[in-house]
């Protein structure tokens, strides 16, 4: 199974994907930036730089994955009366969707 993982550098993250990975599934974790590349990888996950709040760079990361798995708790520049980022909807056929939108 391909997951992708958000929030994979915090708390849960960092005690979730080496589980996954060990249990022999491709992990793919977004990272704010190349600085937080290392955690991921130490897990032999897969780090993509992805803005939770970019409609763009989630559909490119969300691409591909066979299950969303959003653990991301703080993200910077969220204003704190917008509505919630929702990842991990499925689109009929079980292919990850951001909800709200159509893909």
């Amino acid at each position: 199974m391909r997951a992708l993982f958000t929030g994979a550098t915090g708390v849960i993250g960092r005690t979730t994907v080496p589980g996954l990975v060990a249990a022999v599934h491709e992990v793919t974790a977004t990272i704010r930036s190349e600085a937080d590349a290392d955690t991921p990888r130490s897990f032999e996950a897969e780090a993509v730089r992805a803005d939770l709040l970019d409609h763009p760079s989630i559909s490119r990361v969300v691409d591909g994955a066979d299950t969303v798995i959003p653990f991301a708790t703080s993200i910077p520049g969220q204003d704190a009366d917008a509505p919630p980022v929702k990842l991990g909807s499925e689109r009929p056929g079980g292919a990850p969707a951001i909800a709200g939108t159509d893909g």
